[in-house]
């Protein structure tokens, strides 16, 4: 998966030691779960590892491509390392992703402000008010 360099990266330690940030638009307790490809002929083997604490976060500032505006970013290729993807690839957290952005930009649209410039604390309302996990 192709995935943006955004305003931040998750990383895999994010992932693993359950960091908390400010701008959260979801939380998740999705663990890291690498597949080999197929290319480095070690077949079909996994790792996987869970997170050290109960959940992550997952940062607003993900979802926003580094040096372009109007475009919030969702699902698979968020802002994240490679080994940090092998958990927000998962379906629940490209939802949670998903629901953020479309919220995003729709504010965004009805003040008058690129997606950059959102108030977070606005979209974590908004995303509270249709029940997601913030």
């Amino acid at each position: 998966t192709r995935r943006i360099v955004g305003e931040y990266m998750l990383t895999e330690q994010d992932v693993q030691q359950g960091h908390k940030f400010a701008d959260t638009i979801a939380k998740s307790a999705q663990g890291l779960d690498m597949h080999n490809s197929a290319s480095d002929n070690r077949g079909e083997s996994a790792t996987c590892l869970p997170c050290e604490t109960d959940y992550y976060d997952i940062p607003y500032r993900c979802l926003l491509p580094k040096q372009i505006d109007d475009l919030v970013v969702a699902g698979r290729c968020i802002s994240a390392t490679h080994i940090a993807e092998a958990a927000t690839r998962k379906v629940p957290n490209c939802m949670a992703t998903g629901q953020a952005a479309g919220a995003a930009a729709a504010l965004a649209v009805q003040l008058g402000v690129t997606p950059r410039k959102l108030d977070v604390a606005l979209l974590q309302r908004t995303l509270c008010e249709q029940g997601a996990n913030v």
